[in-house]
């Protein structure tokens, strides 16, 4: 009975390491510029408004490769029978391999370990913590407190900020350096190259401007575009 309870424990730690295996690459694949920071704010502020069909797509998404990872990991540590017959050959065990079998803790640990390791890097934690401790001396250059400066205006004028969320040239086709492989927005990329438009960027005219750290994503960005300040989350 022991052994059995001890065998169900040892699956479910195995379907655990497999889900945040496979939900790491997932993130990584599907949301390449989601990085740790919005995701630390979306878990900070929750996430009861978000939307069901993100959940209910990396369910679909992710389901078939993590039944098949517990497949495979039940056939590394386990002997597979059917009936009375075990999957052997006359010289040697095919499943498990004795050596998994004889140290089935530490390949566990081990599994356990690699498998955190490539999440952490998958979903950007090692550069959240980096970004965490390094020291820049940016906003004590180039920062400019408003009370201590005195503006005047002989005209009033007003200053207005329209933000689109995902008018992006990412929208582009692939040839105009964007991400599809048709034009989804044509009249952004006449816009963009119209001779009357102020477009900011660095090299490429279609990728815009460098995003720094803590600025890159909506609600990071709008903090900074209008406070002037990085969007850093405690």
């Amino acid at each position: 009975m022991k052994s059995k309870v001890l065998k169900v424990l040892h699956i479910i730690l195995l379907l655990g390491i497999s889900v945040m295996f496979i939900g790491g690459f997932f993130i990584k694949i599907k949301y390449p510029a989601t990085n740790f920071d919005e995701l630390w704010f979306y878990y900070k502020t929750g996430f009861e408004n978000a939307d069901k069909n993100v959940y209910i797509h990396a369910v679909k998404y992710c389901l078939p490769f993590v039944i098949l990872f517990i497949i495979l990991s039940y056939a590394v540590f386990y002997d597979i029978t059917f009936g009375k017959k075990t999957i052997k050959t006359k010289k040697f065990q095919v499943y498990p391999f004795k050596i998994v079998n004889n140290h089935r803790i530490i390949f566990t640990i081990a599994w356990g370990i690699i498998a955190f390791l490539l999440f952490v890097y998958n979903i950007g934690i090692i550069n959240f913590v980096y970004n965490r401790f390094a020291k820049s001396g940016f906003i004590e250059k180039y920062y400019v407190d408003a009370r201590d400066v005195d503006v005047e205006f002989n005209e009033k004028r007003n200053l207005i900020f329209i933000v689109s969320e995902s008018l992006e040239t990412t929208t582009f086709s692939k040839d105009h350096g964007g991400y599809w492989n048709e034009e989804i927005m044509p009249e952004l990329y006449n816009l963009l190259n119209d001779e009357e438009s102020v477009v900011f960027h660095n090299e490429n005219k279609a990728q815009g401007t460098i995003m720094l750290t803590d600025a890159s994503w909506t609600t990071a960005s709008l903090v900074a575009h209008m406070g002037g300040v990085p969007f850093k989350i405690p």
